[in-house]
């Protein structure tokens, strides 16, 4: 069993849903929360929050978490749910829908790179 503190841990070898939900402490029954940064195709599960992926991911700074964006993979069902609070300022750049939850993700584009990355890290 694997050890991560409310940071999460970055992954180094791919994993999978067994693994994850194996963690400890598990803080989340029915899901792993997750972190990805995009420009170096790093994932970080575990972590209480979205945002606590920033400081184990790089060097924590502001502008650093800007680029993160954060998501929830289901154990039971391996359905990834593109909800973050990280994912706000995201969906603000490309012009989001005023009724839609900034939170949520919905650029197809950005999902299917999101997910490429993903799914080198974790077998879902």
């Amino acid at each position: 069993m694997q050890d991560v503190d409310h940071r999460g841990i970055v992954l180094t070898e791919q994993v999978d849903i067994d693994w994850l939900r194996n963690l400890n402490p598990q803080r989340f029954m029915k899901f792993i929360k997750f972190t990805i940064d995009p420009n170096s195709e790093k994932v970080c599960v575990g972590m209480e929050a979205h945002r606590n992926g920033g400081s184990v991911l790089g060097n924590g700074t502001s502008d650093y978490v800007n680029t993160l964006y954060g998501g929830n993979l289901f154990y039971d069902t391996n359905i990834v749910e593109w909800e973050s609070g990280l994912n706000v300022r995201h969906n603000i750049k490309i012009g989001l829908e005023a009724n839609q939850n900034p939170r949520f993700l919905t650029d197809k584009d950005t999902i299917e790179r999101l997910e490429r990355i993903l799914r080198i890290w974790v077998n879902y």
